[in-house]
């Protein structure tokens, strides 16, 4: 018999931040999704999503990645 694994539940960003490096799910106050990962800079935290940096207020929370399939 297969076990379930717990479902990943969102992080509000005001709560938690994800490792820096790690790549994520981000949601917005819209419900917009991207994927991103936290970066360190000069001027602080900011997200790298896609080819643009966003400030830490741009996005409400996140969502680590699943496992990678792999076939049985």
């Amino acid at each position: 018999m297969r076990m379930e694994k717990p479902k990943p539940q969102w992080i509000p960003c005001s709560e938690q931040l994800p490792t820096e490096g790690d790549p994520v799910l981000l949601c917005d106050r819209y419900g917009n999704m991207t994927l991103g990962r936290l970066i360190k800079t000069n001027e602080g935290c900011k997200w790298d999503v896609s080819t643009w940096w966003n400030d830490l207020d741009d996005w409400n929370a996140w969502i680590p990645l699943p496992e990678p399939y792999e076939e049985e």
